[in-house]
């Protein structure tokens, strides 16, 4: 964290001597997730993994360095969470619905950058930390379920911390989350700035779950980490 904030705070300082090769903008995106290890509440013979279809958005400040070099810190809005695919049929029921866990956070990641190509398009990969602050998440349970002639639906939502044991005496939901960011992307100079299309892959380090007593934590535990695909949307305009 120590680490994190003097690296936020150089960056600032390099933002103030270089000005003139600064560029900010909105960035808006689609966020495809999962979790590791994450497992329903349904009977496993009728669970299928899926991905979690979420949004993200903020604004992103661009630092060139040199023609071919540059640093980017972003302040984000951004879901996290995974989708269980509820399907399964049997000789005394079928079902059809989904489980899945939407989780909120402040993030800020701290990237560098390497650009190809000319002035007016290229293409560009990056990489760095990010540090993201938990605000709240949602559980959906939402399925239909034949008995015979009988159909039996259920649809329902939960406060993230009033499930699984979280946010109790030996178990709570972790309020930040570390990871790292890798990706590629394409820029444009349109006019007054530069249009940027960028997919991601990101992998947090910490898990999700904080263990306030670890004596009762099992032995056969695995860690819950937040896995991300995401592409996104940005244009920057030149200070």
């Amino acid at each position: 964290m120590k680490k994190f904030s003097i690296l936020i705070l150089l960056l600032g300082l390099s933002f103030s001597i270089f000005s003139q090769e600064l560029t900010l903008g909105p960035r808006f995106g689609l966020n495809m997730g999962s979790i590791t290890n994450y497992s329903g509440l349904i009977n496993e013979n009728y669970v299928q993994n899926g991905q979690l279809l979420s949004v993200q958005f903020g604004a992103v400040a661009e630092l060139g360095i040199t023609s071919s070099l540059s640093l980017q810190t972003e302040f984000l809005f951004t879901q996290k969470g995974h989708k269980l695919l509820l399907i399964g049929d049997s000789a005394n029921f079928n079902i059809d619905g989904y489980q899945s866990v939407r989780l909120n956070y402040f993030e800020i990641p701290l990237l560098v950058r390497f650009s190809f190509g000319s002035d007016d398009a290229g293409f560009f990969v990056n990489a760095g930390p990010y540090l993201g602050w938990f605000l709240n998440g949602k559980e959906r349970i939402k399925y239909d379920k034949y008995i015979d002639d009988d159909m039996q639906s259920f649809n329902d939502k939960f406060a993230i911390n009033d499930i699984y044991g979280w946010n109790n005496d030996e178990l709570a939901f972790n309020s930040q989350d570390v990871g790292l960011v890798v990706g590629a992307g394409f820029k444009y100079n349109t006019g007054p700035g530069n249009l940027i299309i960028d997919f991601r892959y990101s992998f947090s380090y910490r898990d999700l779950n904080n263990w306030l007593d670890v004596t009762n934590k099992p032995d056969d535990y695995k860690e819950y980490r937040a896995r991300v695909f995401s592409i996104t949307f940005s244009y920057l305009f030149w200070l």
